[in-house]
């Protein structure tokens, strides 16, 4: 597969995250659509939706917090 080098400017504390990012993009063929697919905002909610979810399942199954 072909690759191409791109430069951008970012925040130093977010270099660290591109750099993992583009080592994901080459190791793994799938991840460009995962990403895209978060990036658009599709597929699974955000964790704090879905933990939301299993502790208002978990209430209603259980009848409240111990």
């Amino acid at each position: 597969m072909a690759s191409a080098q791109v430069n951008m400017r970012v925040p130093d504390e977010a270099r660290e995250i591109l750099l993992a990012v583009g080592a994901r993009l080459r190791a793994d063929p799938t991840f460009a659509d995962q990403l895209q697919r978060f990036l658009d905002g599709v597929g699974d909610k955000s964790l704090a939706d879905r933990v939301a979810a299993l502790e208002a399942r978990l209430d209603a199954v259980e009848g409240g917090t111990p």
